[in-house]
């Protein structure tokens, strides 16, 4: 960013967008209450393992949860169970979206990407 600060954006590989959601969560709840850039990665990685899982069960998340249907107990068990796995290179590779960190001197180039973090 100009002034320095550094941030991070969750980014759909397929199109090379960010994602709207996600990344509002990130600057209104995360950002926005001072926490640091690595703060704001972890949240990040969080939400894809999320949306990842989401993918690969073809759940529309978004539309869930404006209808007010959340998970099944059937569907947490699952998902305890995706996030039991280790998500290192292979997995984000799998993975539609990145967590993108953004640095002043990457202004002119964001549409870099980079991997998520071994968890």
């Amino acid at each position: 960013m100009k002034s320095g600060e550094r941030y991070c954006l969750l980014v759909d590989k397929s199109v090379g967008m960010p994602l709207y959601y996600p990344n509002l969560y990130i600057t209104t709840q995360v950002r926005n209450s001072s926490k640091s850039v690595a703060a704001m990665e972890s949240a990040l990685t969080g939400l894809n393992v999320l949306l990842t899982f989401c993918d690969l069960k073809k759940f529309n998340l978004e539309l869930r949860i404006l209808e007010g249907n959340f998970f099944e107990l059937n569907e947490l068990d699952d998902f305890s169970d995706f996030c039991q796995q280790k998500f290192g290179s292979t997995s984000a590779d799998q993975s539609q979206k990145l967590v993108t960190p953004i640095r002043q001197r990457d202004r002119k180039r964001l549409s870099r990407k980079v991997g998520l973090p071994s968890c």
